[in-house]
């Protein structure tokens, strides 16, 4: 191990195929490594039975185990039921502490330079921003973070739908709620927006303009009028609210900023490229071409909207690439898991590389106060607002929350549990792991200000290696199991919350069965060794809650 050292998993995962290498095996191979399940073991690998799926003879699997079993760091090793199990010895204790001081792999990894564009929650400006735009900006902040911690340019943007059907729709509704609150007969439209919140607005638009029932017929014939502050009021109210939550963005792009010309030359350039037709008066786009399930129209026949959602998708994912980012990841919300195999075709036509532009769709999100589950639609204007959710439970908390299920899982927040201040809840645990820590600190220091890396340092000179005794192993690895959580966490950030679990009940397991502070019962070279555990796990804390952008109080 050296410099390039991440985890322990990935050490593993190099040292097996190194291994295999010497002894002359060059084919490439799948295995995993998990955590054993064998409760004297570090991790588990299901490396022997992929070797005997090839047809590698038990003489070849004995003498890579053999190998294994010489390797530096490795204390035991062992095959029970066809997996292969390893133990590490005391000896990772030292070169991690060393790795953690001396290189500073800890607090960033760059091996990676992409210049990234994010683009999530992206919420129609048809309405406050919901739950589920919650989750979705809760998961690309923390995605962002995880993308910078490797060395990645991350530019995050925000991509306002100000054009289409669902806008005119908007618009019809708002001069509807004109007429309303000026007395006037109304009759929202069927398919148009019902919620209450649009109430608000036109009062909010008669007391701007001075509005009243003499000149209301005047002022809604105005659409263009009423379009631009419809568009602009609730843009502003996004952004007010995701920074109230925690999460800014580079940029917001609007959708009007795409002219016609840039549609009509999109148009121009696919049609030279086979990939364009017409039927029924319509032009659509081959995406069956690159494995959509059907081809997609891009400019209609008939509508106020001449040009489709999806033309205007293609033309943006130009303009991405356009900016020179090699890299876009786009996070859509639920029911859109149709958009994943036309945005992919969108991306190979304009002859970029599919692989390049991720696609992540998040699942669903309920929200259950007092055991009563409240449903969102903005059209019928039935909303869990996120503004509302920060009422009653901090940013902090809900962003913790909102990345507490795997992504393609759906999410159900329980406002009342969220605010529970015991070991119930996640996030109150982990916490308390933090502020046990800086207690015992305090109490050793006398200070709440500790210079990590130089405390470590100097304990290290004196500290006894021979006396970490085994459940001070274990949950030094179940730390350091961080990076690995990191770096699945590139997949989804809900990896971090996990960790973040596991290490708090490790660690409270620990802590109330081995005193810390323990000279005068255990003797000082004890205490040195968990004085640099708890000092490591400090700055580990520290780190996770960087990532997901929590805060951690020192005292509870």
């Amino acid at each position: 191990m050296n410099q390039s050292f991440f985890s322990l998993k990935k050490y593993l995962e190099n040292l097996f195929l190194e291994v295999l290498k010497s002894l002359g095996f060059n084919k490439d191979i799948k295995f995993s490594i998990d955590k054993s399940p064998v409760n004297e073991f570090h991790y588990g690998s299901n490396i022997l039975l992929i070797l005997r799926k090839n047809n590698i003879d038990d003489d070849f699997i004995n003498k890579f185990v053999n190998k294994i079993r010489l390797c530096y760091f490795i204390e035991k090793v062992e095959q029970i039921k066809g997996f292969l199990n390893i133990r590490f010895s005391k000896d990772i204790f030292k070169f991690v502490l060393n790795d953690f001081i001396t290189n500073g792999l800890w607090n960033s990894y760059k091996i990676s330079n992409a210049k990234v564009l994010i683009e999530f929650v992206s919420a129609n400006p048809t309405g406050p921003l919901n739950a589920v735009n919650g989750r979705a900006a809760s998961f690309g902040l923390v995605l962002s973070n995880v993308l910078k911690y490797f060395g990645n340019y991350v530019f995050k943007e925000y991509y306002v739908n100000d054009v289409g059907e669902q806008i005119e729709k908007l618009i019809d509704s708002v001069i509807q709620r004109i007429r309303e609150v000026n007395n006037l007969d109304f009759n929202i439209p069927e398919d148009g927006y019902k919620g209450e919140y649009l109430k608000d607005f036109a009062i909010y638009l008669s007391t701007k303009f001075n509005i009243t029932k003499d000149n209301v017929i005047d002022f809604i014939q105005n659409r263009e009028l009423i379009y631009k502050e419809t568009i602009d009021y609730f843009v502003k109210l996004h952004i007010n609210t995701l920074n109230k939550f925690g999460v800014i963005f580079d940029n917001f792009f609007k959708q009007s900023s795409i002219k016609p010309e840039d549609l009509l030359n999109l148009i121009k350039y696919l049609e030279k490229k086979g990939l364009i037709y017409e039927e029924n008066n319509a032009i659509l786009f081959k995406s069956t071409y690159f494995g959509d399930d059907k081809d997609r129209v891009l400019r209609k026949s008939v509508g106020k909207v001449e040009y489709t959602y999806f033309a205007y998708d293609i033309e943006y994912i130009r303009n991405k690439f356009s900016r020179n980012f090699n890299k876009l990841i786009t996070i859509l919300g639920p029911d859109h898991h149709g958009y994943v195999n036309r945005l992919k075709a969108a991306t190979s036509a304009l002859n970029y590389n599919p692989d390049t532009h991720e696609i992540i769709v998040l699942q669903i999100v309920n929200v259950v106060m007092k055991d009563k589950a409240l449903k969102m639609s903005k059209r019928k204007g039935i909303l869990v607002l996120l503004d509302e959710l920060m009422e009653n439970v901090s940013p902090d908390i809900l962003r913790f929350f909102f990345l507490s299920r795997l992504k393609d899982s759906p999410l159900e927040l329980d406002i009342e549990f969220m605010k529970k201040l015991t070991f119930d809840n996640p996030l109150y645990y982990i916490q308390y792991v933090y502020a046990r820590i800086n207690g015992i600190l305090r109490n050793f220091y006398n200070t709440d200000e500790i210079d990590i890396f130089k405390e470590i340092s100097n304990l290290m000179n004196i500290l006894k290696y021979e006396l970490i005794d085994n459940k001070e192993l274990e949950i030094f690895i179940q730390a350091i199991e961080l990076r690995d959580h990191i770096y699945s966490s590139l997949n989804d950030p809900y990896y971090l919350v996990l960790w973040g679990y596991n290490f708090a009940k490790a660690f409270h397991q620990f802590y109330n069965s081995n005193k810390i502070l323990c000279e005068d019962e255990l003797g000082k070279d004890k205490q040195n060794i968990r004085l640099v555990l708890i000092l490591f796990f400090k700055s580990l804390l520290e780190l996770w809650a960087l990532l997901l952008n929590i805060s951690l109080p020192k005292k509870m």
